[in-house]
């Protein structure tokens, strides 16, 4: 890593920054698409969050609470860019030079 030097970076509000480790990953077995969404985070927590709380109702919980942890669980899924995910890589991926048919390749 280089260090930090200088400069700003200008932020509007409610706008959130992330960003994409780009290191040597020698030796995986994932595609570079898996490895870009390894680092998603937020929405993997968010999609775990969802499918527990789907499969709660699926077993047979349609409690109030039950029910209403899906509906945050999804909202939350909603707002960190779980709809958007494949764009997301698909943009950072293009962005980094790939091909989309080189997406799948480990």
């Amino acid at each position: 890593q280089f260090p930090l030097d200088g400069g700003k970076a200008l932020v509007a509000p409610k706008v959130r920054v992330g960003w994409l480790q780009q290191t040597a990953v020698a030796g995986s077995t994932r595609s570079v698409r898996e490895e870009a969404a390894s680092q998603m985070t937020l929405i993997q927590n968010a999609r775990r969050k969802m499918e527990d709380a789907e499969k709660a109702i699926a077993d047979g919980n349609t409690s109030d609470a039950a029910l209403q942890r899906l509906t945050e669980a999804t909202e939350e899924f909603q707002n960190v860019g779980g709809y958007t995910q494949d764009q997301q890589i698909y943009t950072v991926l293009t962005g980094l030079g790939f091909a989309q048919n080189e997406f799948d390749a480990s």
